[in-house]
């Protein structure tokens, strides 16, 4: 049996959180038939997995808001959360204060908005449509340079958004304590992200002997993970290319 955790925007979904491949769901529903158990793990707050999580009728946990929670089974039973780590009001009041300060982040002239359905971390995310990847790394980089003096803080971003987190509270140290919670051998593990902030996710699967399949066309992902054997780049991209993975690690 595989335990299959995915990222969700850009990778079970389109990059912008809308639509995906008409054949992913089937080829998930074939996945949990023949035993596998198939999860989230996201930036996006817990009510969002749900929803993704009903969508496609999934069987495995919801890793939530960059890993400072988890529900163990939603199938079995959506009221049992799990908290692993949440900002100290004082770093968040630190944080929001000096976000003011910089009116938010400006994007085009517009700012960036608080993600007020977080409630263990800050999301920076925007409206504008046109908003690219490289432009949220443009912008991380000045938030990095903002933010260096505040500890207590994991700064990463994903495709939509720049994310602040407690310090070692990411989506590696999530998956490492649920697996080791829930006596999961990580060597069946497969992890199927698109974006940055997935590579805390990618390295503690790789590094514990599972496998991971990126579904995008990452130059920093490439890079960081350029010294492991476990790893499938997709040829299409985001759904369609979780699907090609899904085939891959067959």
């Amino acid at each position: 049996m595989r335990h299959v955790l995915f990222d969700i925007e850009g990778t079970l979904t389109y990059p912008n959180g809308r639509g995906f491949d008409v054949r992913l769901p089937g080829k998930l529903d074939v996945a949990m038939s023949e035993g596998d158990t198939l999860g989230l793990v996201s930036g996006r707050e817990a009510s969002y997995g749900k929803a993704i999580h009903r969508l496609f009728d999934l069987n495995g946990p919801i890793i939530h808001e960059n890993g400072c929670g988890v529900i163990p089974d939603f199938k079995k039973d959506e009221a049992s959360a799990i908290v692993y780590g949440s900002l100290d009001e004082s770093v968040r009041g630190t944080v929001k204060s000096l976000l003011k300060n910089e009116g938010v982040i400006m994007v085009r002239g517009a700012p960036m908005y608080v993600d007020a359905g977080k409630q263990h971390m800050i999301s920076l995310a925007t409206k504008d449509p046109s908003f690219t990847t490289k432009d949220l790394e443009e912008h991380y980089a000045r938030i990095l340079t903002l933010f260096a003096h505040i500890p207590g803080l994991e700064i990463n971003h994903s495709s939509t958004a720049v994310d602040f987190t407690p310090a070692g509270i990411h989506k590696g140290f999530a998956i490492e304590r649920f697996c080791r919670e829930q006596g999961i051998d990580m060597r069946n593990m497969v992890y199927i992200g698109d974006s940055t902030n997935d590579l805390p996710g990618m390295k503690a699967v790789l590094d514990n002997g599972g496998q991971v399949g990126v579904v995008s066309n990452s130059e920093r992902i490439e890079q960081e993970l350029r010294r492991y054997v476990n790893v499938y780049y997709s040829s299409a991209k985001a759904s369609s290319g979780t699907i090609e993975c899904l085939d891959y690690f067959r």
